[in-house]
């Protein structure tokens, strides 16, 4: 019974780290090299666009891309570790009577992780809410507005 639920449990840890490895494997799939540098260089692109559709000035842009990169370092940070979560729950896994608690702590850490950078995304948008005029920040809205309609 014990087993059961150990089981279980990491499956559904593995699984729900599977969902959030779905960013991950967009710009890091292969290592590190080209997709993050790919990624990035889309990242500015993307922003450069918008920013010229919202008529930015250099002190926005500067602010901007100073949250942005501040972001994308923070989730490299968090994207990097993953490879210590799956060497553990392996050895949970291989284990002859895995550690329940040790599975569970591991998926929790995870979590915590994920759940201070989305934390942490949620404040760079605040913080950019602010950086925009609010004819700006209507444009913005129309823009994000016009994707949920899709």
């Amino acid at each position: 019974m014990k087993l059961k639920r150990t089981v279980i449990a990491l499956f559904a840890g593995i699984g729900l780290l599977a969902s959030a490895g779905g960013a991950y494997a967009f710009w890091h799939r292969g290592g590190h090299g080209p997709r993050l540098e790919k990624m990035k260089k889309y990242l500015d692109f993307h922003l450069n666009d918008v920013l010229d559709d919202l008529e930015a000035d250099q002190g926005q842009r500067d602010r901007v891309f100073a949250v942005k990169d501040q972001l994308v370092k923070s989730a490299e940070q968090v994207f990097e570790s993953r490879g210590e979560l799956r060497t553990a729950l392996l050895g949970q896994w291989n284990a002859e009577k895995p550690d329940a608690a040790a599975v569970h702590r591991l998926i929790d850490d995870r979590i915590d992780e994920l759940r201070a950078l989305a934390h942490q995304a949620a404040d760079a948008g605040l913080e950019l809410h602010g950086v925009l005029t609010p004819k700006q920040r209507a444009a913005v809205s129309e823009k994000i507005s016009d994707r949920f309609q899709r």
